[in-house]
C-alpha cells in the first residue's frame, strides 16, 4: 500500500514561514510601539520635573535668562514630544498593517492545512475501501478453491 503524499507540502512549508516572518515583524513593531508610548511617558514626567528643578535651583531670583532658559527647556520637550507623538501615530499604522498581514498569512497557511486534511481523510477512505476490496477478493477466491476441490 502507498503512503500518503501531499502534493502541496512545498507550499504549505512557505506558508507557515510567511506566518513567521510576519510575525516577526508584527513583533518588531509592537516593541518600537511600546518604546515609543515609553518615551512619551518619560517625557510627560521630565517636562513636570524641568520646572521643579528650576524651582528648587533658582529660589532666590529668577531673572529674564532663567526664565528663557526654562521656556526653551519646556519647548524643546514640547517639540520632541510631538515628534515621538506623530511617530508613535505612523508605528501604529504600521503595527495595524502588520496585524492585518499576520492574519492573511494565518488565513493562506490554514487553507493549505485544510486542504491536507481534507485529502489525507479522503486517502484514508479510499485505503479502507481498497483494503475492503482486497479481502473480498481473497475471501471469493478461497471459496472458489473450496469448490472446485
Amino acid at each position: 500500500m502507498k503512503q500518503f503524499v501531499f502534493s502541496l507540502e512545498s507550499v504549505l512549508g512557505l506558508r507557515e514561514w510567511e506566518e513567521q516572518v510576519s510575525r516577526l515583524e508584527f513583533n518588531e513593531i509592537s516593541s518600537e510601539v511600546t518604546l515609543l508610548e515609553e518615551r512619551i511617558r518619560n517625557m510627560e514626567n521630565e517636562s513636570a520635573g524641568v520646572c521643579e528643578k528650576w524651582n528648587a535651583v533658582h529660589v532666590e531670583v529668577f531673572n529674564r535668562n532663567d526664565r528663557l532658559a526654562l521656556m526653551g527647556s519646556v519647548d524643546a520637550l514640547r517639540l520632541l514630544k510631538l515628534e515621538t507623538k506623530a511617530s508613535l501615530k505612523t508605528a501604529n499604522l504600521k503595527r495595524e498593517e502588520a496585524l492585518a498581514k499576520v492574519t492573511q498569512a494565518v488565513r493562506n497557511k490554514k487553507v493549505v492545512e485544510n486542504l491536507k486534511e481534507r485529502r489525507l481523510e479522503a486517502y484514508k477512505v479510499e485505503s479502507i475501501l481498497r483494503e475492503g476490496l482486497e479481502i473480498e477478493d481473497i475471501y471469493n477466491a478461497r471459496r472458489k478453491r473450496r469448490g472446485v476441490s
